[in-house]
């Protein structure tokens, strides 16, 4: 939608950030839900690597006692950033987006904005938030983290909360366009105070919504790429345009991040830095692009080919993305090198997965 002309009009803001990014045309997210997205976003690990449990609810932020990893030891990037004496700041937009839940971790400043009615913060309250911290930032550096909800499903919140008979589609391009003029706000508030030019500008989505591909409607239900594959911009300084090719994932972005401080992973982040991408290089990065949820995994391989295993209802599927970018006819049956890519996908599941003792990981809705 970002690139898309026919909707050029919804999405000023958003385009304009585009014409001075760093467009990643083959980006991936690592879960067609917002949990298992995030996790893995910021813990550098994948679903299957942590450990979720049960636990009492949160009687600050008011987070419901269903399965999240608040036990699960992992160090998130924003822990590393906080460590080093950067200040980490999330307004969070749901109860859960806040360090005790264990989904995002290692803010220094946090707040679950609420608006009112609302199960979750409405655009224009987060916004809020944000650029009264900005305005009040001086000299140093600064992590901040910001996630909008307005464009998800079943998306009648915002912009759309008088157009419940509009079409589901409709009702999320105008969430979008909600967004994207708050987007353009925390731009002006940036370049108002001086920060834009010192400020690497990052966008994306934590999945996608499908309107009827696959016979799927909304998010969470699939792997297919209507769900995985999303926008990301990079707008850093100096940093001229370009589009890149090369594929990605959003579990790439905590080393991102990190280099950006002039900070080093750990050894468990499976991403890779894109730093090199904005210094006009081209590195062939070397890890998976995988994505998990609901005891579903998919691999996509560096020739264009999709594996997609469920392990719920025991299917396999395999696509050949190049020619058929859809996802519309399974060849796993047919193809020679079927087998060999299962393979690879369940030897690296069984080096990576977590090993902790009668625990099995689970399936979470």
């Amino acid at each position: 939608m970002v690139t898309d002309p026919q909707h050029a009009r919804s999405v000023p803001n958003l385009r304009r950030l585009a014409r001075i990014s760093t467009q990643f045309a083959e980006a991936r997210t690592n879960g067609s839900q917002t949990v298992y997205s995030l996790t893995t976003l910021f813990a550098g690990t994948y679903f299957s690597q942590q450990f979720w449990s049960k636990g009492a609810p949160d009687k600050k932020t008011r987070a419901t006692p269903r399965l999240f990893p608040h036990a699960d030891k992992t160090v998130h990037f924003p822990e590393i950033l906080k460590s080093a004496g950067i200040p980490t700041v999330s307004y969070a937009s749901a109860s859960w987006m806040v360090n005790s839940v264990g989904v995002i971790r290692g803010l220094s400043e946090e707040k679950f904005v609420r608006s009112r009615k609302q199960t979750y913060t409405l655009a224009p309250d987060l916004t809020r938030a944000a650029v009264k911290r900005i305005a009040s930032h001086g000299e140093g550096p600064l992590f901040l983290y910001l996630h909008y909800l307005d464009p998800h499903a079943p998306c009648d919140r915002g912009a759309a909360r008088k157009m419940k008979k509009h079409p589901p589609f409709n009702r999320c391009l105008a969430e979008i366009a909600y967004v994207d003029k708050h987007i353009g706000r925390l731009r002006r508030t940036l370049e108002k105070s001086g920060l834009w030019e010192r400020t690497v500008f990052m966008i994306s989505s934590d999945h996608g919504e499908a309107f009827g591909e696959h016979g799927n409607t909304r998010h969470s239900v699939s792997l297919y790429d209507e769900l995985i594959h999303v926008p990301l911009l990079v707008r850093a300084p100096q940093v001229p345009a370009r589009v890149v090719k090369e594929p990605v994932s959003l579990i790439d972005l905590g080393p991102t991040i990190l280099d950006l401080f002039g900070r080093a992973p750990l050894p468990q982040f499976l991403g890779q830095s894109l730093v090199p991408f904005l210094r006009g290089q081209d590195p062939v990065l070397t890890r998976p692009i995988i994505a998990e949820g609901r005891l579903k995994k998919s691999w996509i391989f560096r020739d264009g080919f999709k594996l997609i295993v469920d392990d719920r209802v025991n299917t396999t599927e395999l696509y050949d993305l190049n020619s058929d970018p859809k996802e519309d006819h399974n060849i796993f049956e047919d193809h020679p090198s079927a087998a060999q890519r299962l393979g690879t996908l369940r030897r690296f599941f069984r080096v990576h997965g977590i090993k902790r003792r009668r625990y099995k990981v689970p399936f979470r809705r």
